[in-house]
Parts: structure tokens; C-alpha cells; sequence
């Protein structure tokens, strides 16, 4: 950090008293990072839920959110869960009623999104393309879920 030249960012901004200046940049700075955190194999799951269309059921509108964060979550992505939420929540009322989209509606809650987008990708993926017998044995209750319209 004391490499990093540039204008003294503002007050608002500076660490503790006796933390060193925080500068904006730009540059010229070098810095040297070690990563000492665990590697390791974790299990992700993802939350889907799916409202059949009753004109066209082949054809998907898709509302999903990850729930993983880097930091806090406050905003990114808690504030996107709990609007995935409230939908869902109106939705499921309006079934109740007897209600049904026009298009099949799938509201996914995704796992694992901040290393790397790693199941939102596979789901879309194993829904919209063919895949090999790897993907499918990695997310198979979707192959079951979606049978019927995978080819």
C-alpha cells in the first residue's frame, strides 16, 4: 500500500489513526499477495422452482440469484434473494388462485456463483443444450425435472 502513489483519498475513506495513508492511484505501486486460505472440495446445491406454462410449457422464463458472497451480502446478493423471494411469494399465491403463466417460469436459486459462475452455467447449460453423461450425472434430479423436453 505504501507503494501506491496518486491524490490521498478522502477522509471518509482513511483507516485508523495510525494506519498508513490511503492513496487513489493511479500507480505506479507493486504489490506482493499471498493467498493462505483452505482448499477444499465443498458440495453445492441449488434451490429450483418451476411453474408449468399452460400455452407454451417449452418455452422458459428464467428469474435466478446466487446466495454465496465474498463478503457480507448485504447487497450482493441478499438484496436480489429477498426481491426472488418476493416473487416467488406472489407467484405461489396466484397459483393458488388458480392462476397459471403462459410460459413454463423457473425461479432458481443458484449456489457457488462468486467462484467462478459454476452452477448457473451448468444448469443453463444441461437445460438448453445437450450434454454429456458427466453433466447430466452432476446435476441429475434436473434431468429428471426436464425429461420430457431435453433431446
Amino acid at each position: 500500500m505504501r507503494s501506491i502513489g496518486g491524490q490521498l483519498a478522502n477522509d471518509d475513506w482513511q483507516g485508523s489513526e495510525d494506519a498508513l495513508l490511503y492513496r487513489v492511484g493511479p500507480g505506479p505501486g507493486i504489490v506482493n499477495l499471498s493467498y493462505t486460505g483452505k482448499h477444499v472440495i465443498e458440495k453445492i446445491q441449488n434451490v429450483i422452482g418451476v411453474i408449468e406454462g399452460a400455452e407454451e410449457p417449452d418455452r422458459f422464463v428464467i428469474l435466478g440469484n446466487h446466495r454465496d458472497a465474498w463478503t457480507f451480502g448485504a447487497v450482493d446478493p441478499n438484496s436480489g434473494i429477498a426481491a426472488l423471494l418476493e416473487v416467488a411469494q406472489r407467484l405461489g399465491k396466484l397459483q393458488q388462485k388458480g392462476w397459471r403463466p403462459r410460459r413454463t417460469i423457473i425461479l432458481c436459486n443458484w449456489d457457488a456463483e462468486e467462484y467462478g459462475l459454476v452452477e448457473i452455467s451448468l444448469y443453463i447449460l444441461f437445460v438448453f443444450i445437450s450434454l454429456s453423461v458427466c453433466i447430466d450425472t452432476c446435476i441429475y434430479n434436473l434431468k429428471q425435472l426436464f425429461a420430457d423436453r431435453i433431446s
